[in-house]
């Protein structure tokens, strides 16, 4: 290779490049792989090629060897690059070093497999907001939460796919394996309180969406509730369990929690009310004693008021007298 200096600067010209060093790609697993397409992923390594898409799938919807082939293209462009940014074999070692530190069993959260399904969504919860130190130029560290720079499934819509997620965010996170069980253990101990903890699955209907909507907005107006964002954006499919894991990872003493609860409860209780006078019309009507006494005792019999009592027999009598599109049937 030719190379020139400039003897009075005693720097090398600018028509130096030095010598490319070859850099042996081995990726021993799938799940290497796709650490190593996060990393570059969170680096902004691929957006940096001008042939390849600034937008790219989630895990789910890539096949294993078009990422593993991705993967291997990018460390060798990174390695063509000049000596500044350039990917050397020593660097890459140094990576696969930080992998092999940060890797961990499958037995270490296969745990959250055998789980309830509040403890899933109220674990997924916790891991989509967790957040990590980030030391840059010597500055004081800034948190990150690391999830949305993941490239696993960001609003899973089914318990079965937050379980999968749970465990792709755990195998891919660049933290040490160390920092992992220690937020894996602290799940763990988390998920045994929820247990002991009453929550609102004991009056919130699965099937009621009107009442979904209701305490999503009850609990977005709290003043210091911290998953308004999170809620609002999540597909509203998974709504109820959303709101039970919000309340359930809402960080409050255990008496202030019930204490909300009972709040919720009884603003619900008041909502319910009104929402049954919306058809509704009063009515001021004369009637002799000895009939109203009948009419408390007809009520209480069938366990109803007496304004529901009276909707029941005026419309029994409709029944009996009028069919066939309001026709009289005598």
């Amino acid at each position: 290779m030719k190379m020139s200096m400039d003897h009075n600067e005693n720097t090398y010209s600018s028509n130096y490049r030095p010598a490319r060093e070859h850099v042996e790609i081995e990726i021993s697993s799938k799940k290497q792989c796709y650490w190593l397409f996060t990393y570059l992923l969170r680096r902004r390594w691929f957006e940096q090629q001008h042939h390849v898409s600034q937008r790219f799938p989630v895990l789910k919807d890539c096949d294993h060897l078009e990422i593993e082939q991705l993967v291997k293209n990018t460390f060798s462009w990174r390695s063509q690059l000049t000596i500044v940014d350039r990917m050397t074999a020593d660097l890459y070692q140094k990576i696969v070093h930080q992998y092999l530190v940060s890797k961990i069993d499958d037995n270490d959260i296969s745990w959250i497999d055998t789980t309830y399904d509040r403890v899933v969504n109220a674990c997924w919860f916790k891991v989509r907001l967790h957040e990590e130190l980030k030391y840059e130029n010597n500055q004081s560290p800034t948190r990150k939460i690391i999830y949305p720079i993941t490239p696993i499934e960001q609003t899973p819509v089914s318990t079965k796919s937050r379980r999968k997620t749970i465990k792709d965010f755990f195998h891919f996170w660049e933290e040490s394996a160390v920092e992992k069980i220690r937020f894996i253990n602290y799940l763990k101990d988390f998920s045994n309180s929820l247990s002991r903890e009453d929550n609102l699955s004991k009056w919130l209907s699965v099937d009621n969406f009107t009442q979904h909507e209701w305490a999503a907005n009850y609990l977005i107006e709290q003043r210091d509730f911290p998953y308004s964002a999170l809620i609002q954006s999540i597909n509203p499919a998974q709504l109820h369990s959303n709101i039970i894991a919000s309340v359930d990872c809402w960080a409050m003493q255990p008496d202030q929690k019930t204490l909300f609860l009972i709040r919720i409860k009884k603003a619900w209780a008041t909502q319910k009310h009104r929402l049954s006078r919306q058809d509704k019309k009063s009515y001021n009507f004369v009637m002799s004693k000895s009939v109203s006494k009948k009419l408390d005792k007809l009520a209480i019999s069938n366990e109803l008021s007496k304004s529901e009592l009276v909707e029941k027999l005026i419309t029994d009598e409709l029944k009996r007298h009028y069919s066939n599109g309001g026709k009289s049937s005598e």
